[in-house]
């Protein structure tokens, strides 16, 4: 699970109709962009990955404060930001500390050998020697049966 980091309220220009904007929000993650809207009960999701389907975020040029994804598919075109300058900013550094933290790990990954190597020459894992086991013996501590005692009296 990813932790949200931010969410901005924006439309989104209709795939299917150019002129109509959907009204929604655009959540984001460390990992991801995600649109998210309902509107009378028709939803909208869209989640686009920061490195792996995220070519280019840019700002449009024909609309003043819009913000057009390109993703490896298709292209997103999110308007009627609050503060269009700001969430561009915040999707640009997400999509780079995403880029750093994959070349560190790759790096990482290069450096470790899959296989454990012992120092011996032998490159099996050995396990500790194991210690036999003893078996306890159970002392039966109710002497007389174990039921309970009445008095008669």
């Amino acid at each position: 699970k990813s932790v949200l980091l931010d969410v901005v309220h924006c439309s989104l220009k209709s795939e299917k109709n150019k002129l109509v904007l959907v009204a929604g929000r655009l959540l984001f993650t460390a990992e991801y962009y995600l649109f998210f809207a309902n509107v009378l009960g028709h939803v909208t999701k869209h989640k686009m990955h920061v490195v792996d389907d995220v070519a280019a975020v840019k700002r449009t040029k024909r609309i003043p404060n819009a913000i057009t994804v390109v993703t490896t598919t298709r292209k997103f075109h999110f308007c009627a930001f609050a503060a269009v300058d700001t969430t561009l900013q915040l999707m640009l550094q997400l999509r780079e500390v995403e880029k750093s933290r994959r070349a560190a790990t790759t790096v990482e990954g290069r450096k470790r050998s899959p296989r454990a190597h012992n120092g011996d020459g032998d490159d099996k894992q050995k396990s500790p020697p194991r210690s036999p086991r003893k078996k306890e013996k159970t002392k039966n501590a109710s002497s007389g049966g174990g039921g309970g005692s009445s008095s008669s009296g």
